[in-house]
């Protein structure tokens, strides 16, 4: 086999492995990232091979950063051209108006925006494809090692991130330059990738020749090596994170939290993999939480009190609710507390055996109470608990904190406005779920009662009152 088609057919398999297959089998379609270097031109001509055997939607996108003048426009122009040429929907970007960004990480940001965004725009597009190569992970590993990033970061790129996804990562520069030239297709260089003063530049020019010239051309391989085995460490960790999540989900536990004993008893390497699973997006992204944080927290949970809070870091926070860390964004939808209340004379049997009260989340979803008709006064209604409300307990004789009722239970801090309180015209006289009221409390003399149902619905507000 030919160089040209092992360069064809490993990238092909990376392209099957790494765009995803519908529940109906079917292949999605593929957005590049192109630039018009070497290596993005060589993606495209790659990922439209991959396309046409699958038959599959293909489309580019270029994003001009205007920021070399008029080889910036001859790019875009190369990409219109090259696009034009292979029948290739090109959707082509600019900087807003009065943008002012010039540092690496701005620019990355603004690109990776228009690439989200020209995605999201065809919903033929499953993920966008990137030219990193091989010696792109090289030069990422090496200035994250140089960095003080942690074992994820020396993992160098992933070949899937979010909605990118990497496949020439197995590709060194030299591979995809001969596999274009012996193709005759042209492509654009970039000055600014060798003679630039940013710090990927000055590595290419400074750093990586002596390397080099210390440990030979194989110094690279050695650095390819190092970062597998870092790899294979770190996929270790994900299964004994997924394993242990899973579990404790088993022994319901609920999603975004963790066991305070649970995480407390593992090693740190492990709790900080169980703290990232939980505070990402989605499975496919990695979490923003970085390694200084991640210490600070696990020393935090030491001697933290229930319902103390923690602020992480891009947007994300943890409370303590006793022995239960519960996880938390600032983009979540705050917590829906639909109730209703309906309510119905009480039958015979229900007087000589009253229905219990259902725990704090049944999984029927409703509650019920019956109790003497003569001890309810006025209109009925329901509404979350205020502070300050207070009932009789059945079996004491004075009245109690509805708050402090919430606390013996254990209730946690971030589920009591989920909590409802059943009221009368002489205040609350059931907790929904946990307490009644003493006057609620049915005789042997009793003959005429109520029932009181608390249904949940959700997607609707709370009638407030009946």
């Amino acid at each position: 086999m030919t160089t040209a088609n092992k360069v064809r057919d490993r990238v092909c398999r990376e392209l099957d492995r790494l765009v995803p297959v519908s529940h109906c089998g079917d292949r999605p379609g593929l957005l590049v990232a192109l630039s018009g270097g070497a290596d993005s031109v060589a993606l495209l001509l790659l990922a439209r091979i991959w396309a046409d055997i699958h038959d599959v939607p293909l489309a580019a996108a270029h994003f001009n950063h205007a920021l070399r003048g008029a080889e910036s426009t001859c790019d875009e122009a190369f990409c219109r051209d090259l696009c034009a040429e292979l029948e290739i929907d090109l959707a082509v970007g600019h900087p807003p108006a009065g943008t002012d960004a010039h540092s690496e990480e701005d620019l990355r940001r603004i690109r990776r925006s228009f690439l989200l965004t020209t995605l999201a725009a065809d919903t033929r597009l499953a993920v966008c494809a990137t030219g990193h190569h091989r010696n792109d992970q090289i030069e990422t590993v090496l200035m994250r090692l140089f960095r003080g990033t942690g074992p994820d970061g020396l993992r160098g790129i992933r070949p899937r991130s979010g909605a990118f996804i990497h496949p020439l990562l197995s590709c060194g520069r030299d591979e995809l330059t001969s596999w274009l030239t012996d193709r005759g297709q042209q492509w654009r260089d970039d000055a600014t990738n060798t003679s630039g003063d940013n710090l990927r530049a000055r590595m290419r020019r400074e750093f990586l020749p002596v390397v080099h010239a210390l440990f030979g051309q194989t110094a690279d391989d050695q650095v390819m090596r190092f970062s597998d085995l870092v790899d294979d460490d770190a996929r270790e960790l994900d299964r004994q994170a997924d394993e242990l999540l899973a579990s404790w989900r088993q022994d319901g536990l609920p999603l975004r939290c963790l066991p305070l004993a649970g995480l407390q008893a593992k090693p740190k390497t492990l709790g900080a993999r169980l703290v990232r699973r939980i505070c990402r997006k989605s499975t496919e992204e990695t979490s923003p939480l970085r390694g200084n944080r991640l210490d600070d927290l696990l020393n935090w949970i030491r001697t933290a009190r229930s319902g103390a809070m923690m602020e992480l870091s891009e947007g994300w926070s943890v409370v303590l609710e006793f022995e239960t860390l519960r996880f938390g964004h600032v983009s979540d939808p705050p917590p829906a507390s639909p109730w209703r209340l309906e309510c119905r004379d009480a039958s015979a049997t229900e007087l000589e055996n009253p229905l219990p009260e259902k725990g704090l989340n049944p999984s029927a979803a409703y509650w019920e109470l019956t109790c003497p008709h003569g001890s309810l006064h006025g209109e009925l209604r329901i509404r979350p608990w205020r502070e300050g409300d207070r009932l009789q307990p059945l079996g004491m004789t004075g009245h109690k904190k509805i708050s402090d009722i919430l606390l013996e239970h254990r209730v946690p801090i971030t589920c009591r406005a989920g909590v409802p309180v059943v009221a009368d015209d002489e205040g609350p006289f059931w907790l929904v779920g946990l307490c009644r009221d003493e006057r609620t409390r049915l005789l042997p003399c009793t003959t005429l009662g109520i029932t009181l149902h608390v249904d949940v619905h959700p997607g609707e507000e709370p009638s407030g009152e009946v």
